[in-house]
């Protein structure tokens, strides 16, 4: 079979066609893999920094925590000590008032003594 310049066979045809296609799925599955690759990249990018996020959000709340039970803690001591001195004032104000009630138990005998010493001259 003689060929004229721009004719081919149906077998060349078809060998054409085959690497044509061969070669653009190669190139197809490439480019796949480079943007697999790429978005995995991506993925495992933000993956790491939301873990990043968690771990200071974690910390955050760790903080958090511990200030509000040494402030939880400061409140007992400090309920503590404000009964205490209640309790010394109570009994400071306990002893004031027996101690004006003797007082006045001297006062005012000694005024029925004052009384009756006034009364027989």
């Amino acid at each position: 079979m003689i060929l004229v310049k721009g004719q081919c066979t149906a077998i060349h045809l078809t060998v054409v066609i085959y690497y044509s296609c061969h070669a653009n799925t190669e190139e197809t599955a490439e480019e796949n893999r480079k943007q697999t690759k790429i978005k995995m990249e991506e993925v495992q990018s933000a993956l790491q920094a939301a873990n990043s996020q968690l771990l200071a959000v974690e910390k955050d709340q760790r903080h958090a925590k511990a200030t509000l039970e040494q402030r939880e803690e400061d409140v007992k001591v400090i309920k503590t000590i404000m009964e205490e001195e209640q309790m010394k004032a109570d009994n400071e104000i306990a002893v004031i008032v027996s101690t004006f009630e003797d007082m006045g138990k001297v006062v005012l005998a000694r005024q029925d003594q004052l009384n009756a010493s006034i009364s027989v001259y």
